[in-house]
């Protein structure tokens, strides 16, 4: 996925926050995952609005992430997670 695409989310793909975590559960497969904060961050982010630079000022401001701390290749690494697991519209 390009850095400058503004990855959207399938649709069918429910997300429910249990506790700490966030469940994502695709019907069509009958498969579930589990998100870290910042896994779901991502993933609220991914509405055809926001890309990677985008996410990452989002991500460093929910988490105080310092400016001098790399965290792009981190949001990279989810997004490619997201369409392995096909959650995220290809296209």
């Amino acid at each position: 996925m390009a850095e400058s695409s503004r990855p959207v989310r399938k649709p069918g793909i429910a997300s429910r926050r249990l506790g700490e975590e966030c469940l994502l559960y695709d019907d069509e497969r009958g498969s579930i995952h589990v998100l870290n904060s910042v896994a779901e961050l991502v993933w609220s982010l991914c509405d055809g609005e926001h890309d990677v630079g985008e996410m990452e000022a989002k991500i460093r401001e929910a988490f105080e992430v310092p400016h001098g701390k790399e965290i792009r290749d981190d949001i990279v690494s989810i997004l490619a997670d997201f369409m392995r697991l096909e959650v995220l519209e290809s296209g």
